[in-house]
């Protein structure tokens, strides 16, 4: 649904999706009882974390051809772990520093941006600028704490830094289809007061969407491409290492009175390629609902 000068878009979604996940631990990281005269055998920490995103979003039409737009998160972790015997996964009673059954809520970054967009016949073309703000919590560096023995906590929602937003896009109608394809890059320049420094984050992508009465449908393919994280300029051997997914991503979206739209969407990666031990993504689906408030 097209802006126009004055218009005002509201937009609410709710995305998430569970996963089930284990690591080995071994000495040096199981604690400060692997300097005592009988060290600790090695662990299996087994996890079950569920993660949901709530997102709203403004988009404002200043002119035909220009938009601003801002956009925040709020999300949740829940965290079920239990400890381990590596070989026979009995559950081990005692504590852990590196993990614990939890539920964390809080703001992520949220993003300002502007987007221009412009008609060369019957080809429409975009461009996006903007940044984030850094809102969201981040937390001293969990792997320099694990070396001293300490608990600490490795979930975080912000990167602690102001990173600039760039994206483009394009759509052009063929036949009742209208074919589009896009690109965004959200570059995190320099690392936070803690030390992290956050990877660079890619996705692009292209689909065709056809209308049918009062619904839209959208079919498409993603490439997500992320490099990884440092803590004070070293890539750790845990955490964001690095990762490439191909996504298909569908999409249906309801009109089902004016100017309101409610959609849901799910991504589905198809191809995964992480360096080291990262989670394991099922399909990542929202359900949203939109009004346009014309002037």
């Amino acid at each position: 649904m097209k802006l126009g000068r004055g218009d005002l878009r509201l937009s609410f979604g709710v995305s998430g999706f569970y996963t089930h996940t284990g690591h080995e631990e071994d000495c040096p990281d199981i604690g400060p009882e692997c300097s005592t005269a009988t060290p600790p055998k090695p662990e299996w920490h087994d996890l079950g974390l569920t993660f949901l995103l709530f997102r709203i979003e403004a988009e404002y039409g200043i002119t035909k051809w220009l938009s601003v737009d801002a956009l925040g998160f709020i999300r949740t972790t829940d965290v079920s772990f239990q400890l381990q015997d590596f070989a026979t996964r009995a559950p081990i009673e005692g504590m852990d520093i590196h993990h614990r059954s939890e539920t964390i809520t809080g703001p992520a970054d949220p993003w300002l941006s502007a987007h221009a967009a412009h008609a060369f016949g019957r080809w429409t073309t975009g461009l996006r600028l903007g940044f984030t703000l850094p809102i969201g919590s981040t937390v001293a560096d969990p792997f320099e704490l694990g070396r001293e023995g300490k608990p600490h906590e490795h979930i975080q929602y912000g990167t602690g830094t102001v990173d600039p937003i760039m994206g483009a896009d394009v759509s052009v109608p063929a036949g009742r289809l209208t074919a589009d394809a896009f690109t965004l890059a959200r570059i995190a320049l320099y690392e936070n007061d803690q030390g992290y420094h956050a990877g660079q984050r890619v996705i692009g992508g292209a689909g065709a969407a056809l209308p049918w009465r009062s619904f839209r449908f959208r079919l498409g393919l993603d490439l997500a491409y992320e490099t990884a994280e440092t803590w004070r300029g070293i890539v750790e051997t845990e955490g964001n290492l690095g990762r490439t997914d191909l996504l298909v991503d569908t999409m249906a979206q309801w009109s089902f009175a004016r100017n309101y739209a409610m959609g849901l969407s799910a991504r589905v990666p198809v191809y995964t390629h992480a360096e080291g031990a990262e989670l394991t993504i099922p399909a990542m689906v929202e359900l949203s609902i939109e009004r346009t408030l014309r002037f």
